[in-house]
Protein backbone atom coordinates (compact mmCIF):
# COMPACT_ATOMS: atom_id res chain seq x y z
CA UNK A 1 0.00 0.00 0.00
CA UNK A 2 2.67 2.66 0.94
CA UNK A 3 4.61 1.30 -2.35
CA UNK A 4 1.40 2.05 -4.25
CA UNK A 5 1.38 5.63 -2.83
CA UNK A 6 4.32 6.86 -3.28
CA UNK A 7 4.45 5.28 -6.63
CA UNK A 8 1.75 7.56 -7.43
CA UNK A 9 3.75 10.57 -5.29
CA UNK A 10 6.50 10.42 -7.56
CA UNK A 11 3.78 10.22 -11.01
CA UNK A 12 2.20 13.28 -9.60
CA UNK A 13 5.73 14.80 -8.50
CA UNK A 14 6.60 14.27 -12.04
CA UNK A 15 3.54 15.60 -13.84
CA UNK A 16 4.47 19.27 -11.85
CA UNK A 17 7.73 19.35 -13.10
CA UNK A 18 6.55 18.86 -16.48
CA UNK A 19 3.78 21.24 -16.03
CA UNK A 20 6.33 23.67 -15.00
CA UNK A 21 8.65 23.20 -17.64
CA UNK A 22 5.80 23.66 -19.95
CA UNK A 23 4.74 27.13 -18.41
CA UNK A 24 8.48 28.65 -18.18
CA UNK A 25 9.02 27.75 -21.94
CA UNK A 26 9.25 31.64 -23.49
CA UNK A 27 10.51 33.94 -26.21
CA UNK A 28 11.09 37.33 -25.18
CA UNK A 29 11.69 40.30 -27.72
CA UNK A 30 13.88 42.99 -26.58
CA UNK A 31 16.55 45.69 -27.41
CA UNK A 32 20.03 45.77 -27.20
CA UNK A 33 22.68 48.29 -28.17
CA UNK A 34 25.48 47.20 -30.41
CA UNK A 35 26.94 50.62 -30.75
CA UNK A 36 25.71 53.50 -28.76
CA UNK A 37 28.40 56.07 -30.57
CA UNK A 38 27.65 54.52 -33.97
CA UNK A 39 23.59 54.94 -32.98
CA UNK A 40 23.37 51.20 -34.00
CA UNK A 41 21.16 48.89 -31.88
CA UNK A 42 19.25 45.38 -32.49
CA UNK A 43 15.67 43.86 -31.70
CA UNK A 44 16.91 40.02 -30.27
CA UNK A 45 14.27 37.38 -30.02
CA UNK A 46 15.65 34.26 -27.52
CA UNK A 47 13.83 31.19 -26.90
CA UNK A 48 13.97 29.99 -23.41
CA UNK A 49 12.34 26.74 -22.95
CA UNK A 50 14.54 24.34 -20.35
CA UNK A 51 14.71 20.35 -21.32
CA UNK A 52 13.09 21.50 -24.44
CA UNK A 53 14.20 20.40 -27.57
CA UNK A 54 13.99 22.89 -30.33
CA UNK A 55 12.39 21.80 -33.73
CA UNK A 56 10.88 24.53 -35.67
CA UNK A 57 10.15 27.92 -35.27
CA UNK A 58 8.03 31.02 -37.66
CA UNK A 59 7.54 34.69 -36.18
CA UNK A 60 5.97 37.68 -37.72
CA UNK A 61 6.63 41.49 -36.48
CA UNK A 62 5.45 44.14 -37.80
CA UNK A 63 6.95 47.52 -36.87
CA UNK A 64 7.12 51.35 -37.23
CA UNK A 65 9.58 52.31 -39.93
CA UNK A 66 9.75 55.65 -39.64
CA UNK A 67 11.02 54.74 -36.06
CA UNK A 68 13.02 51.59 -36.43
CA UNK A 69 15.36 51.73 -39.12
CA UNK A 70 17.08 48.52 -40.25
CA UNK A 71 20.50 48.67 -41.19
CA UNK A 72 22.79 46.26 -42.05
CA UNK A 73 24.44 44.31 -39.28
CA UNK A 74 28.24 44.25 -40.45
CA UNK A 75 27.73 47.85 -41.99
CA UNK A 76 25.46 49.89 -40.21
CA UNK A 77 23.89 51.12 -43.44
CA UNK A 78 20.27 51.17 -44.33
CA UNK A 79 18.90 48.31 -45.49
CA UNK A 80 16.85 48.29 -48.98
CA UNK A 81 14.06 45.83 -47.22
CA UNK A 82 11.33 47.26 -49.31
CA UNK A 83 13.56 45.07 -51.88
CA UNK A 84 11.14 41.81 -50.09
CA UNK A 85 14.21 39.43 -49.06
CA UNK A 86 17.26 41.14 -47.64
CA UNK A 87 19.15 39.40 -45.36
CA UNK A 88 21.88 42.43 -44.49
CA UNK A 89 19.76 43.22 -40.95
CA UNK A 90 19.31 39.66 -39.49
CA UNK A 91 21.27 36.96 -37.98
CA UNK A 92 19.47 33.82 -38.21
CA UNK A 93 18.46 31.20 -35.21
CA UNK A 94 21.72 30.40 -33.67
CA UNK A 95 22.44 28.22 -30.77
CA UNK A 96 25.72 26.71 -28.77
CA UNK A 97 27.46 23.62 -30.12
CA UNK A 98 29.14 21.85 -27.22
CA UNK A 99 30.96 20.28 -30.78
CA UNK A 100 32.67 22.78 -32.03
CA UNK A 101 32.23 24.96 -28.74
CA UNK A 102 30.96 27.71 -30.65
CA UNK A 103 27.52 29.28 -31.55
CA UNK A 104 25.94 27.79 -34.98
CA UNK A 105 23.29 28.53 -37.58
CA UNK A 106 20.09 26.65 -37.55
CA UNK A 107 18.41 25.83 -41.54
CA UNK A 108 16.40 28.52 -42.56
CA UNK A 109 13.77 28.80 -45.25
CA UNK A 110 15.04 30.37 -48.69
CA UNK A 111 12.63 33.17 -48.36
CA UNK A 112 13.46 33.85 -44.84
CA UNK A 113 14.09 36.81 -43.80
CA UNK A 114 10.93 38.02 -46.03
CA UNK A 115 9.62 42.19 -45.75
CA UNK A 116 6.84 43.74 -46.75
CA UNK A 117 6.45 48.02 -46.58
CA UNK A 118 3.10 49.98 -46.26
CA UNK A 119 4.12 53.71 -46.44
CA UNK A 120 6.00 53.81 -42.25
CA UNK A 121 4.91 49.98 -41.50
CA UNK A 122 6.91 46.96 -42.27
CA UNK A 123 6.71 43.86 -41.82
CA UNK A 124 9.43 40.96 -41.32
CA UNK A 125 8.48 37.25 -41.45
CA UNK A 126 11.42 34.53 -40.61
CA UNK A 127 11.02 30.85 -40.37
CA UNK A 128 13.56 28.57 -39.11
CA UNK A 129 13.95 24.91 -38.65
CA UNK A 130 16.43 21.98 -37.97
CA UNK A 131 16.92 18.32 -37.89
CA UNK A 132 19.55 17.69 -35.24
CA UNK A 133 18.78 17.64 -31.85
CA UNK A 134 19.02 21.20 -30.09
CA UNK A 135 18.67 21.95 -26.47
CA UNK A 136 16.11 24.80 -26.51
CA UNK A 137 17.30 26.57 -23.38
CA UNK A 138 18.46 29.20 -24.65
CA UNK A 139 18.39 29.69 -28.25
CA UNK A 140 18.51 33.10 -30.06
CA UNK A 141 15.47 32.92 -32.21
CA UNK A 142 16.83 35.96 -34.41
CA UNK A 143 18.44 39.27 -34.37
CA UNK A 144 17.43 42.30 -36.74
CA UNK A 145 19.65 45.41 -36.91
CA UNK A 146 18.31 48.72 -36.78
CA UNK A 147 18.74 52.63 -35.90
CA UNK A 148 16.49 55.36 -34.53
CA UNK A 149 15.08 57.36 -37.21
CA UNK A 150 16.72 60.67 -37.35
CA UNK A 151 14.99 62.92 -34.32
CA UNK A 152 13.69 59.53 -32.95
CA UNK A 153 14.72 57.26 -29.54
CA UNK A 154 13.50 55.07 -27.64
CA UNK A 155 10.80 56.52 -25.77
CA UNK A 156 9.12 57.49 -28.93
CA UNK A 157 8.11 53.60 -29.17
CA UNK A 158 4.35 53.36 -28.30
CA UNK A 159 2.40 50.14 -28.19
CA UNK A 160 1.95 49.77 -31.95
CA UNK A 161 5.60 50.38 -32.71
CA UNK A 162 6.80 47.15 -32.84
CA UNK A 163 4.22 44.48 -33.17
CA UNK A 164 4.31 40.59 -32.77
CA UNK A 165 1.92 39.34 -35.11
CA UNK A 166 2.38 35.59 -34.76
CA UNK A 167 4.92 32.91 -33.34
CA UNK A 168 4.80 29.05 -34.55
CA UNK A 169 6.80 27.18 -32.56
CA UNK A 170 7.13 23.26 -32.43
CA UNK A 171 9.17 21.15 -29.62
CA UNK A 172 10.02 17.93 -29.98
CA UNK A 173 9.43 16.52 -26.62
CA UNK A 174 5.94 17.66 -27.66
CA UNK A 175 5.31 15.15 -30.08
CA UNK A 176 5.81 18.06 -32.81
CA UNK A 177 8.41 18.64 -35.60
CA UNK A 178 6.56 21.49 -37.26
CA UNK A 179 4.69 23.72 -36.23
CA UNK A 180 0.58 24.42 -37.87
CA UNK A 181 1.10 27.80 -38.79
CA UNK A 182 -3.00 27.63 -39.43
CA UNK A 183 -3.40 27.75 -35.65
CA UNK A 184 -1.47 30.00 -33.27
CA UNK A 185 -2.76 28.62 -30.68
CA UNK A 186 -0.42 25.78 -31.18
CA UNK A 187 2.46 27.79 -30.08
CA UNK A 188 3.99 26.83 -26.54
CA UNK A 189 5.80 29.21 -25.67
CA UNK A 190 5.07 32.69 -23.61
CA UNK A 191 5.50 35.81 -25.72
CA UNK A 192 6.68 38.85 -23.74
CA UNK A 193 7.51 42.15 -26.05
CA UNK A 194 9.82 44.02 -23.99
CA UNK A 195 10.79 46.45 -27.17
CA UNK A 196 8.22 48.73 -26.44
CA UNK A 197 8.53 50.59 -23.28
CA UNK A 198 5.61 49.46 -20.34
CA UNK A 199 2.62 51.60 -20.94
CA UNK A 200 2.98 53.90 -17.47
CA UNK A 201 0.22 53.39 -14.79
CA UNK A 202 -2.68 55.88 -15.25
CA UNK A 203 -2.18 58.79 -12.61
CA UNK A 204 -5.55 59.84 -11.38
CA UNK A 205 -7.01 62.99 -8.80
CA UNK A 206 -10.32 62.58 -7.01
CA UNK A 207 -12.62 65.48 -8.75
CA UNK A 208 -16.31 66.61 -8.51
CA UNK A 209 -18.41 67.81 -10.88
CA UNK A 210 -17.39 71.30 -12.44
CA UNK A 211 -13.83 70.89 -10.65
CA UNK A 212 -11.54 73.29 -12.58
CA UNK A 213 -8.13 71.64 -13.02
CA UNK A 214 -4.88 73.50 -13.75
CA UNK A 215 -1.56 71.81 -14.93
CA UNK A 216 1.87 73.15 -14.88
CA UNK A 217 1.41 73.50 -18.45
CA UNK A 218 -1.01 76.67 -18.17
CA UNK A 219 -3.51 74.33 -19.91
CA UNK A 220 -7.12 73.59 -17.42
CA UNK A 221 -9.96 71.21 -17.80
CA UNK A 222 -13.39 71.03 -16.31
CA UNK A 223 -14.52 67.90 -14.66
CA UNK A 224 -17.74 66.77 -15.97
CA UNK A 225 -18.01 64.06 -13.71
CA UNK A 226 -17.45 63.26 -9.88
CA UNK A 227 -14.88 60.55 -9.34
CA UNK A 228 -11.25 59.92 -10.64
CA UNK A 229 -10.04 62.21 -13.41
CA UNK A 230 -6.73 61.00 -15.57
CA UNK A 231 -4.00 63.42 -15.23
CA UNK A 232 -0.69 63.78 -17.28
CA UNK A 233 2.52 61.89 -15.71
CA UNK A 234 4.63 65.00 -16.51
CA UNK A 235 6.49 65.92 -13.17
CA UNK A 236 4.45 69.66 -11.72
CA UNK A 237 2.20 70.66 -9.91
CA UNK A 238 -1.83 70.05 -10.81
CA UNK A 239 -4.17 72.51 -9.11
CA UNK A 240 -8.03 71.45 -8.68
CA UNK A 241 -9.94 74.34 -8.20
CA UNK A 242 -13.96 74.03 -6.43
CA UNK A 243 -15.00 77.34 -7.48
CA UNK A 244 -13.15 80.46 -5.44
CA UNK A 245 -13.31 78.68 -1.91
CA UNK A 246 -12.08 75.69 -2.23
CA UNK A 247 -8.54 74.72 -3.88
CA UNK A 248 -6.42 71.53 -3.45
CA UNK A 249 -2.50 71.05 -4.90
CA UNK A 250 -1.29 67.51 -6.52
CA UNK A 251 2.39 67.29 -7.19
CA UNK A 252 3.34 64.59 -9.85
CA UNK A 253 6.78 63.04 -9.07
CA UNK A 254 8.45 60.07 -11.11
CA UNK A 255 5.01 59.12 -11.41
CA UNK A 256 3.46 58.97 -8.26
CA UNK A 257 0.79 61.74 -7.04
CA UNK A 258 0.90 63.03 -3.78
CA UNK A 259 -1.90 65.64 -2.36
CA UNK A 260 0.05 68.67 -0.27
CA UNK A 261 -1.94 69.26 2.20
CA UNK A 262 0.10 72.12 3.78
CA UNK A 263 -1.29 73.66 -0.14
CA UNK A 264 -4.73 73.17 0.48
CA UNK A 265 -7.12 76.28 0.09
CA UNK A 266 -3.70 78.26 -0.31
CA UNK A 267 -5.07 81.02 -2.45
CA UNK A 268 -8.87 81.88 -2.32
CA UNK A 269 -10.94 84.03 -4.31
CA UNK A 270 -13.94 85.46 -4.03
CA UNK A 271 -16.96 86.73 -5.98
CA UNK A 272 -17.56 89.86 -4.77
CA UNK A 273 -15.77 93.06 -6.14
CA UNK A 274 -15.98 96.51 -5.65
CA UNK A 275 -15.70 100.22 -7.27
CA UNK A 276 -12.97 102.41 -5.46
CA UNK A 277 -12.60 106.09 -6.13
CA UNK A 278 -9.93 108.69 -3.95
CA UNK A 279 -7.28 110.35 -4.85
CA UNK A 280 -5.18 107.06 -4.84
CA UNK A 281 -6.75 104.94 -7.19
CA UNK A 282 -9.84 104.62 -8.71
CA UNK A 283 -11.42 101.49 -10.53
CA UNK A 284 -12.52 98.17 -10.14
CA UNK A 285 -11.54 96.13 -6.91
CA UNK A 286 -10.94 92.37 -6.34
CA UNK A 287 -10.65 90.61 -3.39
CA UNK A 288 -8.42 87.42 -2.33
CA UNK A 289 -7.02 85.58 0.85
CA UNK A 290 -4.06 83.40 1.36
CA UNK A 291 -3.19 81.00 4.18
CA UNK A 292 -0.94 82.70 6.73
CA UNK A 293 1.47 79.53 6.64
CA UNK A 294 2.41 80.12 2.80
CA UNK A 295 4.90 82.85 4.04
CA UNK A 296 7.11 80.03 5.58
CA UNK A 297 6.73 78.36 1.88
CA UNK A 298 6.84 81.00 -0.88
CA UNK A 299 8.27 83.66 -2.17
CA UNK A 300 5.49 85.76 -3.66
CA UNK A 301 2.25 85.89 -4.16
CA UNK A 302 -0.11 88.38 -5.82
CA UNK A 303 -2.65 88.96 -8.53
CA UNK A 304 -2.59 88.75 -12.34
CA UNK A 305 -4.61 90.74 -14.47
CA UNK A 306 -5.58 91.13 -18.18
CA UNK A 307 -8.28 93.00 -19.80
CA UNK A 308 -9.99 91.10 -23.19
CA UNK A 309 -10.29 93.80 -25.12
CA UNK A 310 -9.56 94.32 -29.13
CA UNK A 311 -6.43 95.84 -28.45
CA UNK A 312 -5.07 93.39 -26.36
CA UNK A 313 -6.05 90.99 -28.90
CA UNK A 314 -6.25 87.67 -26.22
CA UNK A 315 -6.00 83.93 -27.98
CA UNK A 316 -9.95 82.10 -27.82
CA UNK A 317 -8.49 80.09 -25.48
CA UNK A 318 -5.92 81.94 -23.34
CA UNK A 319 -4.97 81.15 -19.87
CA UNK A 320 -4.41 84.14 -17.37
CA UNK A 321 -1.09 82.95 -16.08
CA UNK A 322 2.78 83.95 -16.21
CA UNK A 323 3.45 83.01 -19.96
CA UNK A 324 0.72 85.57 -20.55
CA UNK A 325 2.47 88.29 -18.37
CA UNK A 326 5.25 87.82 -20.12
CA UNK A 327 3.90 88.19 -23.54
CA UNK A 328 3.15 91.67 -21.83
CA UNK A 329 -0.55 90.68 -22.60
CA UNK A 330 -1.19 90.91 -18.51
CA UNK A 331 0.04 92.55 -16.02
CA UNK A 332 1.28 91.43 -11.95
CA UNK A 333 0.97 93.19 -8.55
CA UNK A 334 3.06 91.47 -5.99
CA UNK A 335 1.21 91.46 -2.48
CA UNK A 336 4.01 89.63 -1.12
CA UNK A 337 7.53 89.37 -1.79
CA UNK A 338 10.27 88.52 0.90
CA UNK A 339 13.54 88.82 -1.54
CA UNK A 340 12.38 92.36 -2.15
CA UNK A 341 10.71 93.84 1.16
CA UNK A 342 6.90 93.85 -0.04
CA UNK A 343 4.48 93.02 2.43
CA UNK A 344 0.78 94.44 1.09
CA UNK A 345 -2.50 93.22 2.92
CA UNK A 346 -5.68 94.48 3.72
CA UNK A 347 -6.25 92.80 7.31
CA UNK A 348 -6.86 89.44 8.25
CA UNK A 349 -9.80 86.38 8.25
CA UNK A 350 -9.04 83.97 10.65
CA UNK A 351 -5.58 81.89 9.64
CA UNK A 352 -6.04 83.57 6.10
CA UNK A 353 -4.15 87.28 5.13
CA UNK A 354 -6.96 89.21 2.90
CA UNK A 355 -5.25 91.03 -0.08
CA UNK A 356 -7.10 93.37 -2.15
CA UNK A 357 -6.21 94.01 -6.17
CA UNK A 358 -7.87 97.71 -7.49
CA UNK A 359 -7.28 97.91 -11.20
CA UNK A 360 -6.69 101.19 -12.42
CA UNK A 361 -6.74 103.00 -15.82
CA UNK A 362 -9.80 102.22 -17.23
CA UNK A 363 -11.05 104.95 -19.76
CA UNK A 364 -14.72 106.22 -18.82
CA UNK A 365 -15.94 105.24 -22.06
CA UNK A 366 -19.20 103.25 -23.16
CA UNK A 367 -16.64 100.88 -24.74
CA UNK A 368 -14.17 100.48 -22.11
CA UNK A 369 -16.94 100.17 -19.17
CA UNK A 370 -18.10 97.22 -21.23
CA UNK A 371 -15.03 95.53 -21.57
CA UNK A 372 -14.24 92.09 -19.78
CA UNK A 373 -11.31 92.69 -16.74
CA UNK A 374 -9.96 89.43 -15.75
CA UNK A 375 -8.29 89.13 -12.47
CA UNK A 376 -6.14 85.89 -10.76
CA UNK A 377 -4.35 85.71 -7.35
CA UNK A 378 -1.36 83.05 -7.61
CA UNK A 379 1.31 82.38 -5.22
CA UNK A 380 4.90 81.36 -6.39
CA UNK A 381 6.50 77.97 -4.42
CA UNK A 382 9.99 78.35 -3.45
CA UNK A 383 11.04 75.83 -6.26
CA UNK A 384 9.75 78.08 -8.96
CA UNK A 385 5.94 76.40 -9.54
CA UNK A 386 3.18 78.77 -9.91
CA UNK A 387 -0.49 77.65 -7.80
CA UNK A 388 -3.05 79.65 -9.30
CA UNK A 389 -6.56 80.49 -7.73
CA UNK A 390 -9.43 80.56 -10.03
CA UNK A 391 -9.87 83.95 -12.25
CA UNK A 392 -12.55 86.39 -11.86
CA UNK A 393 -14.06 88.61 -14.67
CA UNK A 394 -15.72 91.69 -14.32
CA UNK A 395 -16.99 94.92 -16.48
CA UNK A 396 -17.04 98.60 -14.74
CA UNK A 397 -20.10 98.93 -15.85
CA UNK A 398 -21.45 95.44 -14.29
CA UNK A 399 -19.96 96.70 -11.23
CA UNK A 400 -21.46 100.07 -11.07
CA UNK A 401 -24.75 98.86 -11.73
CA UNK A 402 -24.63 96.11 -9.06
CA UNK A 403 -23.82 98.84 -6.43
CA UNK A 404 -26.28 101.05 -7.16
CA UNK A 405 -29.03 98.56 -7.00
CA UNK A 406 -28.03 97.30 -3.56
CA UNK A 407 -27.50 101.04 -2.25
CA UNK A 408 -25.90 101.78 1.08
CA UNK A 409 -22.70 103.16 1.73
CA UNK A 410 -21.10 101.59 -1.48
CA UNK A 411 -23.10 103.81 -3.61
CA UNK A 412 -23.77 107.03 -1.51
CA UNK A 413 -19.85 106.76 -0.90
CA UNK A 414 -19.15 106.86 -4.75
CA UNK A 415 -22.08 108.19 -5.93
CA UNK A 416 -20.87 110.67 -8.48
CA UNK A 417 -18.16 108.36 -10.10
CA UNK A 418 -21.05 105.42 -10.14
CA UNK A 419 -23.37 107.58 -12.19
CA UNK A 420 -20.87 108.64 -13.87
CA UNK A 421 -19.99 105.21 -15.21
CA UNK A 422 -23.90 104.48 -15.48
CA UNK A 423 -24.64 107.62 -17.95
CA UNK A 424 -21.92 106.25 -20.57
CA UNK A 425 -24.60 103.29 -20.96
CA UNK A 426 -28.01 103.94 -21.65
CA UNK A 427 -30.49 101.65 -19.76
CA UNK A 428 -32.11 100.86 -22.95
CA UNK A 429 -28.22 99.03 -24.36
CA UNK A 430 -28.26 97.54 -21.06
CA UNK A 431 -31.38 95.57 -21.44
CA UNK A 432 -33.57 93.51 -24.48
CA UNK A 433 -35.87 95.89 -25.75
CA UNK A 434 -38.81 93.63 -27.63
CA UNK A 435 -41.38 95.58 -28.98
CA UNK A 436 -45.12 94.15 -28.43
CA UNK A 437 -47.41 97.01 -30.01
CA UNK A 438 -47.76 95.03 -33.52
CA UNK A 439 -49.33 92.13 -31.56
CA UNK A 440 -52.51 93.63 -29.91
Amino acid sequence: MKRIVCVSFLLALLACVLTFAVSAAEINYRIETVDEGAGTYKVVATIRNPGGLFATFKSGVTFDNSIIVPVSAKTGSDANIADGTVKTPIKITTYYDPDIEEDTEITHSPTSPSWSVSGTRATLGIETYTLKTIDATDVMAFEMYFRYADGKTYTDLKSDSFVIDYIFYADRNTGKEAYNDKDSSLNTLFVSNDVVPEAPAKLTIPVTAGDVIYFQDGTSAVAETTGDYEIPADDGYVTVNTGYDSQKVYLVESGVVSEQTDLRDGVLGTNASAIRNDRVASGIRFKSSFLTVLKSSVKEYGYLVTVDSDYNALPADYELNMALVDSRKAKKGVAYSEADGIDISNGTEAERIVVTMVTTGVPLTKEAVQTNIVARPYYVLENGAVIYGEPATRQVIEVALAIKKEGGAAYNENKAYIDKIISLVSEEELEVIIPLGPLF
